[in-house]
């Protein structure tokens, strides 16, 4: 698995909104509802190779994309230690091998990013599809 597979697949996992993610190249397809599909994408803020947000589309079937959203990491998880300084998060590829720069986010981080994820997917799911699911599952 690549490094852009694996970082989706454990956001994916973690975030409640999302069921039977499909990773496909460096992107993570998934069904919010019906007729939404979301794609979650680890991107850049303007400089090549160093990826610092995750880029949520979220694409009608009948509309297209009707909305697009970017969570940086640094506004997750703020400035994270190192060395004597603090650095904003993010993973670069440097000589063909992508990985994090200078930090590895622990479970807690991702568990913080799944959360935002899950918050900003709430407001594209039809509140009455929520209730009927939730009284099958009572």
């Amino acid at each position: 698995m690549t490094f852009f597979e694996e970082e989706l697949r454990r956001i994916a996992d973690m975030t409640a909104n999302i069921e039977e993610p499909k990773i496909v190249g460096r992107s993570c397809i998934f069904r919010l509802t019906e007729n939404i599909t979301g794609k979650l994408t680890l991107t850049t803020c303007g400089m090549a190779d160093k990826y610092e947000a995750l880029k949520i589309d979220l694409i009608n079937r009948n509309e297209g994309c009707i909305d697009t959203q970017y969570i940086q990491f640094v506004d997750v998880w703020g400035k994270m230690p190192f060395n004597s300084d603090f650095i904003s998060p993010y993973a670069w590829t440097s000589y063909g091998k992508t990985e994090w720069y200078c930090i590895q986010p622990e479970n807690e981080q991702y568990e913080l990013l799944s959360e935002k994820v899950d918050e900003y997917l709430e407001c594209f799911i039809d509140p009455v599809e929520v209730m009927d699911e939730e009284l099958i599952v009572s």
